[in-house]
C-alpha cells in the first residue's frame, strides 16, 4: 500500500493480452472488510476501464480512529484516457450503507467527467440526521449548480461539534459574460 492507502492483502485473478486485461476478480482485504472489482483495464488502442466495484463491512476507523464505523457499497465507473489526460469518466455509486462514528449512513451518487465539463447529476448523502442533496454542470464557460444541506447534528462529522447548519444555493454562472465586463 502507498503511503496514503490503508494497509491490506490484494490478490488478482485475471487474462489478458496486448489490448487489456479482464479482472476475474481483484479483491483486496482493507479497512477490515473486503472490496472487490470486476470489469476490464484496456490499454490499446487507448487506455481505459469499465470497472463493476463491491465493498462489505469496511471500517474507515482502522485508517481514522474518529471515524469508525462498518460500510458497504456498490458502484461502477467506466472511463477512457487521451494524451495522458482523462478524457472522460463516471463514477455511479448506487449505494453506500452502513454505519459511520453509531451513525446510519446512506450514499448515492453520479458523476461524469467529459473533457472540460464536469457534471453532477446527482448526490443524495444521509449521515444520520444530517443531509447533502447536489446536482449541477461546472465548465470552463459556464456552472449551473445547485445544493441543500441540513446538519442538525454536527458532532456526526466532526467530534465535540455542536450547533445547527441549514444551506442551500443555486448557482447559475455563465463566465464569458464576466470576461467581456473585465477586460481592460
Amino acid at each position: 500500500a502507498g503511503a496514503d492507502l490503508p494497509p491490506g492483502q490484494w490478490r488478482l485473478t485475471g487474462s489478458g493480452d496486448r489490448q487489456g486485461l479482464r479482472l476475474e476478480p481483484l479483491e483486496a482485504e482493507l479497512l477490515g472488510g473486503v472490496v472487490r472489482s470486476v470489469g476490464r483495464l484496456i490499454w490499446a488502442p487507448a487506455p481505459a476501464w469499465v470497472l463493476d466495484l463491491e465493498g462489505k463491512r469496511l471500517d474507515p476507523g482502522v485508517f481514522y480512529p474518529e471515524m469508525a464505523g462498518s460500510l458497504g457499497f456498490e458502484a461502477k465507473t467506466r472511463g477512457a484516457l487521451a494524451d495522458g489526460a482523462v478524457e472522460q469518466a463516471v463514477l455511479r455509486i448506487e449505494r453506500l450503507t452502513g454505519k459511520l462514528r453509531e451513525r446510519a449512513v446512506a450514499l448515492t451518487a453520479d458523476a461524469e467527467l467529459v473533457g472540460d465539463r464536469s457534471s453532477l447529476k446527482g448526490l443524495d448523502l444521509a449521515l444520520g440526521k444530517n443531509r447533502l442533496s447536489a446536482k449541477g454542470q461546472l465548465g470552463d464557460k459556464a456552472m449551473d449548480f445547485s445544493w441543500k444541506l441540513s446538519v442538525p447534528d454536527p458532532g456526526a462529522l466532526l467530534p465535540g461539534a455542536a450547533g445547527d447548519l441549514q444551506g442551500f444555493t443555486l448557482a447559475l454562472d455563465d463566465f464569458v459574460e464576466y470576461e467581456d465586463k473585465w477586460k481592460p
